[in-house]
């Protein structure tokens, strides 16, 4: 979820999406709290593409910022889905 004033002080919600940029040196730590052992909601989600990629992709397109997830750290959680 990118949306103006990400960087303001208030509560965030990364919503489904997020993209974090990790410099040489940095570390970057996830979380993922399971509501059942055999789920793997997150198993195929997790993206970890190097910059030449994403210039690729973006095809000199810049993204400022205030749209990059700032935290050295991330607890995804899984939510029950019910279906009626």
């Amino acid at each position: 979820m990118m949306y103006e004033n990400l960087l303001d002080d208030q509560k965030i919600e990364i919503g489904y999406s997020f993209i974090k940029n990790i410099k040489a040196g940095e570390t970057f730590t996830y979380t993922i709290v399971k509501v059942d052992t055999s789920s793997g909601f997150y198993q195929n989600r997790i993206v970890i593409l190097k910059k030449a990629k994403i210039v690729e992709c973006l095809r000199g397109l810049q993204l400022k910022e205030k749209y990059f997830y700032r935290f050295s750290n991330v607890v995804l959680i899984e939510k029950i889905i019910v279906v009626r």
